[in-house]
């Protein structure tokens, strides 16, 4: 796993698209969608979190809502992939014991207080508060300030350390929306003068290349959505014109997106979008499913 900037994508993505589209989409707006593969990539190959709990004697432990036991996870995302009680220790080479999936809940939802609190609930177990358990989640990439920073003159800034921001043709402003932010302001010096490092996420080093691959298709894909609207409201030989373009911005992004899904082994459609497709495998009965929105099995 390494840390990849903001700019190391945008980098490698550029190379792969010649000038003339570079200019046809400013730098905001590719990095915009370099940070869209990259949630895209989540999808598909997502990261996996691993952390330890301690009992309390009861079955249920809150997930989502007040009192969250869970630092990482991320409701509507992240999924439980496989529950260790007792968590073994590594030092003295003690076998990892792991929890059937029938043994526990983890969407069991309660109305607290007129509050939606989500449950891990052990079905056949009651950790003590002497007691260690362990838990692996999906999670998505995350995105940091780097040690890559820039001073930055702006009159009247008005930005606050920690805020996420992006350039918008004439100044930084605060992102609002996060997957619009470059930066992330990491020091004030005063109203006129703030340091912002650049953007980076951890990925794991093979799949450097495939996230490349999907940033240059989703870029072509919103240049051929902009080409699209302008021949809409245009006539005769100016339309036919953007439309050829965006056809062609079009093409070239479906070839992306299926160097993408190639370099992940995964299986495409027309359009170069993943698709699940009817195969036989053998597959561990006892193991949960391992598609992105994958729960139970409907028997065993």
């Amino acid at each position: 796993m390494t840390n990849y900037l903001l700019s190391t994508f945008m980098t490698v993505t550029d190379e792969l698209l010649n000038e003339a589209t570079i200019d046809e989409l400013p730098d905001a707006g590719r990095y915009r969608q370099i940070r869209a593969a990259v949630a895209a990539y989540s999808l598909d190959r997502p990261d996996l979190y691993v952390e330890d709990e301690s009992g309390d004697g009861g079955k249920y432990y809150v997930m989502v809502g007040t009192g969250a036991l869970l630092s990482q996870w991320v409701d509507g995302f992240s999924r439980v992939l496989s529950i260790e009680y007792p968590a073994a220790t590594v030092a003295s080479d003690e076998t990892p014991q792991y929890i059937e999936q029938g043994d526990y809940d983890d969407d069991y939802w309660v109305d607290v207080s007129s509050t939606q609190t989500r449950y891990l609930y052990f079905r056949n177990h009651t950790p003590a508060a002497t007691d260690t358990w362990r838990i692996a989640y999906t999670i998505p990439y995350k995105w940091t300030a780097s040690s890559s920073t820039t001073a930055v003159a702006q009159t009247a800034h008005g930005l606050l350390v920690n805020d996420y921001i992006y350039y918008n043709g004439s100044a930084y402003v605060e992102a609002g929306n996060t997957d619009l932010a470059s930066h992330r302001v990491t020091a004030v010096a005063d109203v006129d003068n703030f340091t912002m490092g650049i953007l980076q996420t951890t990925t794991p080093d093979g799949d450097f290349d495939a996230i490349c691959y999907k940033s240059a298709c989703l870029i072509c894909r919103a240049i051929s959505a902009k080409y699209s609207r302008i021949g809409e409201s245009l006539a005769n030989v100016d339309s036919g014109a953007h439309t050829s373009k965006a056809m062609e911005f079009s093409n070239r992004a479906n070839e992306f997106c299926n160097m993408y899904s190639q370099l992940l082994g995964l299986s495409t459609g027309a359009t170069g979008e993943t698709k699940n497709t009817a195969a036989g495998e053998f597959v561990d009965l006892n193991t949960a499913p391992r598609w992105k929105a994958g729960r139970r099995y409907l028997f065993h």
